[in-house]
């Protein structure tokens, strides 16, 4: 009788870890983007913080229940960041001068890794999460990179090089899931490792960003 039930727990404990929600489907996300940078030689300066400017993002995410109402989530995701710089060239003591904007784009390959809490177990349900991005940086475009403007630049876009590949950053959001399949996001993204680092500048990326996700395994399962 004892080995009889021993194998009754065994079953139902395997058959419950069986039955835990487990989640897999695209995402694309739209994200206003900025940086800050600051002198660390001269903390009085303070923190200065560039133009923000509208990105995106496009990737896929899964999900697993590790207990009730809590989840891990991991999402890979292609992501830009980035900020808009406002400028103006000229001949000084003249009216002559011109007025551009830049779109300065960094495009990065994303990983996170975020905790999920549900606040209701029903089909529309609200939820908080929040974790970490590992960021790393494929390619580059500062357009005010180009003559005649980085020639008279002077701090900080002259300093703009030697990018880091790698940068992590933390994440704090909120979401509602709707029947199971489509889930809307609100989320805060901030560095904690610097895109630049020198002794005269330290860059950071800024995001805020709207999400939507598609459940492919509620879709697949109906």
């Amino acid at each position: 009788m004892r080995r009889y039930f021993t194998v009754l727990t065994l079953l139902v404990a395997v058959n419950a870890a069986a039955q835990k929600e487990y989640d897999f489907g695209v995402l694309v996300r739209g994200n206003i983007a900025t940086q800050t940078n600051q002198d660390p030689s001269k903390p009085e300066d303070g923190t200065f913080q560039w133009n923000s400017l509208t990105t995106f993002g496009i990737g896929a995410y899964a999900s697993k229940e590790i207990k009730r109402r809590f989840h891990v989530c991991t999402k890979l995701m292609y992501l830009q960041k980035g900020f808009k710089e406002l400028a103006q060239f000229g001949i000084i003591g003249t009216p002559i001068f011109e007025e551009s904007t830049f779109q300065n784009r960094f495009n990065y390959i994303s990983l996170d890794l975020l905790g999920k809490y549900y606040f209701s177990s029903k089909s529309n349900r609200p939820y908080v999460h929040a974790g970490i991005q590992s960021s790393f940086l494929f390619s580059e475009k500062i357009e005010s990179d180009s003559y005649p403007y980085n020639e008279v630049y002077n701090y900080p876009i002259s300093e703009y090089d030697n990018f880091k590949l790698n940068t992590n950053s933390w994440i704090v959001g909120l979401g509602l899931e709707m029947n199971r399949t489509l889930s809307i996001e609100a989320e805060v993204n901030r560095d904690f490792t610097p895109v630049i680092k020198k002794d005269n500048l330290l860059v950071k990326n800024w995001l805020w960003s709207l999400t939507m996700q598609v459940s492919l395994h509620s879709i697949l399962k109906n």
